[in-house]
C-alpha cells in the first residue's frame, strides 16, 4: 500500500469526480491520502471530505500565500478545526520566499503561530518551504518543532538540509518532479536516507511523467514510487513498504496508527 501524504482533494479541480478520483487511487494501490488545508474554508472542506472516505485524512492550516490578513481569530479557528479526530497534522503552513505573495515578516509570524499550535495539539506539521529552506529550518529549531516532527512538503533543498530536518524529526516529501527528465531530485534522493522520505502528489499540481500538462491525482503516485526505487537502487516493494511505514508512524495512521485510523479495502464514500 502507498500513502499520498499531500493531495488537495478539496480543490475545485476534483469537484466533479471526487468519488472516481478516490476509487482510481485505491485501484492503483494508494490506500491512504492526506488532504492539507491552505486556509480556513479549505481546511473545513478537507475535514468534510475526510469524513466521507475512510481512507482520506486531513490537515488544517494557513498556507504562506494566505497569511497577509491572518488574524488571531483565524489561528483560533484553525485550532478548532485541527481538533477533529481525522485531522492528523497542522498545515499546510510555512514560508514561500519564491513567490512572496505575502510579506516575509508576516509569513514568519504566522508560521511560528502554527508551529506553536502543533506543539499545543501534539500533532505533526505539514510544511511548505519554497525558496526558504534555511529560514524554515531556523524557525523549526527555535520553536522546538522536534517535539512533534512533520514533513517538509515538496522539498527543494539540499541533502545536508534534509539531514538537519531528519535530526529535528522531519521527513521530506518527494513527488512528481522526481520523474522529470532534467530533475535534480534523483541525485537528491540518492543522497538522503530512504527512511526520511515520504511520497506525495501535490495533486492537482506537479503531475509526473508521462502526464505533465494534465491534472495530477493520487492514482499516479506509483509512478513516483517507481522512479524513487530506480534512483535509490531498491526493489519497488521496499520503497512501498518503507515510505508508507514512515508516513504511518509520523501521522499515526494505518497499521502504525491510533484506533481512529483504519483504512479498509472498501472505499465507497460513507453516507451521511
Amino acid at each position: 500500500m502507498l500513502i499520498d501524504t499531500h493531495a488537495h482533494l478539496d480543490f475545485e479541480d476534483f469537484e466533479k469526480d471526487l468519488d472516481e478520483t478516490v476509487r482510481r487511487a485505491i485501484d492503483a494501490g494508494v490506500g491512504i491520502m492526506i488532504n492539507p488545508g491552505i486556509n480556513v474554508p479549505s481546511s473545513r472542506k478537507a475535514v468534510a471530505i475526510a469524513e466521507l472516505f475512510d481512507c482520506v485524512y486531513a490537515a488544517a492550516g494557513i498556507h504562506a500565500h494566505d497569511v497577509a490578513d491572518c488574524s488571531p481569530d483565524v489561528i483560533d479557528e484553525i485550532a478548532r478545526i485541527a481538533e477533529h479526530p481525522k485531522v492528523v497534522a497542522v498545515g499546510e503552513c510555512g514560508l514561500d520566499f519564491f513567490r512572496n505573495y505575502a510579506p516575509r515578516a508576516r509569513q514568519l509570524e504566522v508560521f511560528r503561530d502554527q508551529v506553536r499550535l502543533a506543539l499545543r495539539l501534539g500533532k505533526p506539521l505539514v510544511v511548505h518551504s519554497r525558496g526558504a529552506e534555511e529560514e524554515t529550518l531556523q524557525v523549526l529549531t527555535e520553536e522546538r518543532a522536534e517535539l512533534v516532527g512533520g514533513v517538509l512538503h515538496c522539498f527543494g533543498g539540499a541533502p545536508d538540509q534534509a539531514l538537519r530536518a531528519q535530526i529535528l524529526g522531519f521527513v521530506v516529501g518527494v513527488g512528481g518532479t522526481l520523474t522529470y527528465p532534467r530533475s535534480d531530485r534523483r541525485d537528491f534522493v540518492a543522497n538522503v536516507d530512504i527512511h526520511s522520505i515520504v511520497l506525495e502528489t501535490d495533486a492537482p499540481f506537479l503531475p509526473p511523467e508521462p502526464h505533465r500538462g494534465k491534472r495530477n491525482e493520487p492514482a499516479w503516485l506509483p509512478l513516483v514510487a517507481q522512479k524513487l526505487a530506480e534512483a535509490v537502487s531498491l526493489p519497488l516493494d521496499d520503497v512501498h513498504r518503507i515510505t508508507s511505514s514512515t508516513a504511518e508512524v509520523l501521522f499515526r495512521i494505518g497499521r502504525a496508527g491510533s484506533s481512529h485510523a483504519s483504512c479498509p479495502s472498501a472505499t465507497a464514500p460513507r453516507s451521511g
